[in-house]
Protein backbone atom coordinates (compact mmCIF):
# COMPACT_ATOMS: atom_id res chain seq x y z
CA UNK A 1 0.00 0.00 0.00
CA UNK A 2 1.25 3.33 -1.14
CA UNK A 3 2.02 5.70 1.60
CA UNK A 4 -0.11 8.85 1.41
CA UNK A 5 1.55 12.10 0.51
CA UNK A 6 0.25 13.80 3.87
CA UNK A 7 1.72 10.72 6.03
CA UNK A 8 5.02 10.95 4.22
CA UNK A 9 5.13 14.69 4.23
CA UNK A 10 4.40 14.48 8.84
CA UNK A 11 7.44 11.94 8.30
CA UNK A 12 9.57 14.19 7.15
CA UNK A 13 8.67 16.81 9.58
CA UNK A 14 9.00 14.24 12.24
CA UNK A 15 12.24 13.49 10.72
CA UNK A 16 13.49 17.03 10.81
CA UNK A 17 12.14 17.66 14.06
CA UNK A 18 13.97 14.98 15.61
CA UNK A 19 17.41 15.75 13.76
CA UNK A 20 17.17 19.31 14.80
CA UNK A 21 16.27 18.44 18.37
CA UNK A 22 19.66 15.90 18.48
CA UNK A 23 21.69 19.05 16.83
CA UNK A 24 20.90 21.64 18.83
CA UNK A 25 21.18 19.16 22.27
CA UNK A 26 24.95 18.56 20.42
CA UNK A 27 25.78 21.91 19.69
CA UNK A 28 27.99 22.53 16.32
CA UNK A 29 31.62 20.40 16.55
CA UNK A 30 34.41 20.42 14.80
CA UNK A 31 32.89 20.42 11.58
CA UNK A 32 33.86 22.94 8.44
CA UNK A 33 30.76 24.54 8.73
CA UNK A 34 30.52 24.79 12.51
CA UNK A 35 30.31 28.43 14.21
CA UNK A 36 32.92 30.17 15.30
CA UNK A 37 34.05 29.61 18.95
CA UNK A 38 32.90 33.25 19.79
CA UNK A 39 29.89 32.81 18.32
CA UNK A 40 29.13 29.87 20.55
CA UNK A 41 30.31 30.99 23.40
CA UNK A 42 28.51 34.75 22.99
CA UNK A 43 25.37 32.54 21.84
CA UNK A 44 25.76 30.15 25.51
CA UNK A 45 25.93 33.47 27.50
CA UNK A 46 22.81 35.05 25.95
CA UNK A 47 20.68 31.64 26.90
CA UNK A 48 20.36 31.28 23.07
CA UNK A 49 20.26 28.70 21.19
CA UNK A 50 22.74 27.68 17.56
CA UNK A 51 20.15 26.45 15.04
CA UNK A 52 20.88 24.13 12.93
CA UNK A 53 19.18 24.36 9.09
CA UNK A 54 18.48 20.71 7.68
CA UNK A 55 19.10 20.32 3.74
CA UNK A 56 16.22 19.42 2.01
CA UNK A 57 16.67 17.88 -1.94
CA UNK A 58 14.57 19.10 -4.63
CA UNK A 59 11.76 16.97 -3.65
CA UNK A 60 11.92 17.98 -0.09
CA UNK A 61 12.58 14.84 1.32
CA UNK A 62 15.38 15.85 3.80
CA UNK A 63 18.90 14.73 4.22
CA UNK A 64 21.13 14.19 6.98
CA UNK A 65 23.08 16.99 5.90
CA UNK A 66 22.95 20.35 7.54
CA UNK A 67 24.50 23.81 8.46
CA UNK A 68 24.47 26.01 11.22
CA UNK A 69 22.95 29.30 11.11
CA UNK A 70 25.19 32.36 11.16
CA UNK A 71 21.98 35.22 10.63
CA UNK A 72 19.38 34.55 13.45
CA UNK A 73 18.29 38.82 13.52
CA UNK A 74 18.62 38.72 9.30
CA UNK A 75 16.45 35.09 9.66
CA UNK A 76 14.30 36.78 12.57
CA UNK A 77 12.86 40.03 10.38
CA UNK A 78 12.31 38.16 7.55
CA UNK A 79 10.00 35.86 9.33
CA UNK A 80 8.27 39.00 11.12
CA UNK A 81 7.36 40.19 7.60
CA UNK A 82 9.73 43.15 7.56
CA UNK A 83 12.40 41.99 4.93
CA UNK A 84 11.04 40.03 2.03
CA UNK A 85 12.41 36.62 0.69
CA UNK A 86 14.73 38.36 -1.78
CA UNK A 87 16.36 41.15 0.62
CA UNK A 88 16.75 38.12 2.97
CA UNK A 89 18.52 36.28 0.47
CA UNK A 90 20.62 39.41 -0.69
CA UNK A 91 21.20 39.95 2.90
CA UNK A 92 22.30 36.36 3.51
CA UNK A 93 24.25 36.42 0.69
CA UNK A 94 26.53 39.39 1.76
CA UNK A 95 27.03 38.35 5.26
CA UNK A 96 27.94 34.61 4.20
CA UNK A 97 30.70 36.36 1.99
CA UNK A 98 32.09 38.56 5.00
CA UNK A 99 31.94 35.87 7.37
CA UNK A 100 33.99 33.77 5.16
CA UNK A 101 36.42 36.12 4.88
CA UNK A 102 36.95 36.47 8.17
CA UNK A 103 37.21 33.02 9.40
CA UNK A 104 36.72 29.51 9.08
CA UNK A 105 32.91 28.79 10.08
CA UNK A 106 29.72 28.41 8.57
CA UNK A 107 30.10 31.10 5.39
CA UNK A 108 32.85 28.66 4.50
CA UNK A 109 31.01 25.28 4.41
CA UNK A 110 31.69 22.39 2.22
CA UNK A 111 27.21 22.48 1.87
CA UNK A 112 27.47 25.93 0.59
CA UNK A 113 24.23 27.39 -1.61
CA UNK A 114 24.27 27.16 -5.37
CA UNK A 115 25.55 30.38 -5.84
CA UNK A 116 29.00 29.47 -3.89
CA UNK A 117 29.85 26.33 -5.15
CA UNK A 118 32.77 28.09 -7.14
CA UNK A 119 34.48 28.37 -3.64
CA UNK A 120 34.27 24.93 -2.79
CA UNK A 121 37.42 23.71 -4.44
CA UNK A 122 39.19 26.28 -3.01
CA UNK A 123 42.12 25.62 0.35
CA UNK A 124 40.58 27.86 3.27
CA UNK A 125 42.95 30.57 2.86
CA UNK A 126 42.09 31.00 -1.12
CA UNK A 127 38.32 31.01 -0.24
CA UNK A 128 38.77 33.46 2.71
CA UNK A 129 40.78 35.73 0.20
CA UNK A 130 37.92 35.02 -2.53
CA UNK A 131 35.28 35.81 -0.23
CA UNK A 132 37.06 38.63 0.59
CA UNK A 133 36.87 39.72 -3.08
CA UNK A 134 33.23 38.86 -3.37
CA UNK A 135 32.08 41.73 -0.21
CA UNK A 136 33.89 44.17 -1.63
CA UNK A 137 32.19 44.12 -4.93
CA UNK A 138 29.43 43.83 -3.26
CA UNK A 139 30.03 47.11 -0.88
CA UNK A 140 31.13 48.67 -3.88
CA UNK A 141 27.49 48.55 -5.66
CA UNK A 142 25.92 50.26 -2.74
CA UNK A 143 25.67 54.15 -2.48
CA UNK A 144 28.50 55.23 -0.22
CA UNK A 145 25.57 56.78 2.41
CA UNK A 146 24.06 53.73 2.62
CA UNK A 147 27.40 51.97 3.85
CA UNK A 148 26.83 52.23 7.40
CA UNK A 149 23.82 49.33 6.96
CA UNK A 150 26.67 47.07 5.32
CA UNK A 151 28.94 47.81 8.58
CA UNK A 152 25.39 46.34 10.58
CA UNK A 153 25.16 43.71 8.49
CA UNK A 154 29.08 42.77 8.98
CA UNK A 155 28.50 43.16 12.93
CA UNK A 156 24.89 40.69 13.16
CA UNK A 157 26.79 38.33 11.28
CA UNK A 158 29.35 38.28 14.58
CA UNK A 159 26.64 38.72 17.25
CA UNK A 160 22.96 39.47 17.79
CA UNK A 161 22.98 43.68 16.74
CA UNK A 162 19.59 44.54 17.35
CA UNK A 163 17.90 46.67 14.39
CA UNK A 164 18.13 49.88 16.54
CA UNK A 165 21.39 49.84 16.11
CA UNK A 166 21.40 50.52 12.61
CA UNK A 167 18.72 53.64 13.11
CA UNK A 168 21.27 55.10 16.24
CA UNK A 169 23.81 55.59 13.07
CA UNK A 170 21.57 57.83 11.40
CA UNK A 171 18.95 59.14 13.96
CA UNK A 172 21.28 59.52 17.08
CA UNK A 173 18.97 61.40 18.67
CA UNK A 174 15.77 59.68 18.64
CA UNK A 175 14.08 56.95 20.82
CA UNK A 176 15.30 53.09 20.16
CA UNK A 177 11.80 52.30 18.70
CA UNK A 178 11.86 54.89 16.47
CA UNK A 179 15.29 54.36 15.77
CA UNK A 180 14.59 50.65 14.95
CA UNK A 181 11.50 51.56 12.84
CA UNK A 182 13.23 54.41 11.04
CA UNK A 183 16.12 51.60 10.04
CA UNK A 184 14.28 49.24 8.24
CA UNK A 185 13.85 51.65 5.14
CA UNK A 186 17.41 52.32 5.27
CA UNK A 187 17.62 48.28 5.46
CA UNK A 188 15.05 47.91 2.60
CA UNK A 189 17.03 50.01 0.13
CA UNK A 190 20.82 48.68 0.67
CA UNK A 191 19.51 45.31 0.14
CA UNK A 192 17.77 46.76 -3.02
CA UNK A 193 21.21 47.58 -4.49
CA UNK A 194 22.45 44.22 -3.07
CA UNK A 195 19.87 42.45 -4.87
CA UNK A 196 20.65 44.55 -8.19
CA UNK A 197 24.59 43.53 -7.96
CA UNK A 198 23.63 39.74 -6.86
CA UNK A 199 21.00 39.61 -9.79
CA UNK A 200 17.74 39.29 -7.35
CA UNK A 201 14.38 40.49 -8.10
CA UNK A 202 13.23 43.29 -5.59
CA UNK A 203 10.10 45.54 -5.16
CA UNK A 204 11.87 49.31 -5.77
CA UNK A 205 12.42 50.97 -8.82
CA UNK A 206 15.80 52.80 -9.98
CA UNK A 207 13.54 56.01 -8.88
CA UNK A 208 12.77 54.64 -5.45
CA UNK A 209 16.31 54.46 -4.79
CA UNK A 210 17.24 57.45 -5.80
CA UNK A 211 14.76 59.23 -3.77
CA UNK A 212 16.11 57.35 -0.74
CA UNK A 213 19.49 57.90 -1.47
CA UNK A 214 18.45 61.88 -1.73
CA UNK A 215 16.44 61.52 1.61
CA UNK A 216 19.34 59.90 3.51
CA UNK A 217 21.80 62.81 2.28
CA UNK A 218 19.04 65.28 3.82
CA UNK A 219 18.97 63.26 7.23
CA UNK A 220 22.83 63.20 7.46
CA UNK A 221 22.86 66.73 6.45
CA UNK A 222 20.35 67.82 9.58
CA UNK A 223 21.98 65.41 11.93
CA UNK A 224 25.36 67.32 11.41
CA UNK A 225 23.58 70.53 12.17
CA UNK A 226 22.06 69.59 15.12
CA UNK A 227 25.66 68.61 16.32
CA UNK A 228 26.76 71.90 15.50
Amino acid sequence: MAISPRRKKADNAQHVGELTTYLERRGPGSEDFAPTPERIAKARHAGQKITPTIIHTETGFPTGQFYWRITPVIDELEKRGTLTNEEWSAACRYMRHYAGSRHKGPATSKLMPYYDRGFQSLDPAERAVAMGQARSLAEKAVHPLFRPALRWLEAAAEDEWPLWKLGEMYYPHLSRSAQSAKASAVLHFTLAMLCDHYGIGHRFSTTDIEYAVRSIRITIEMEERVAK
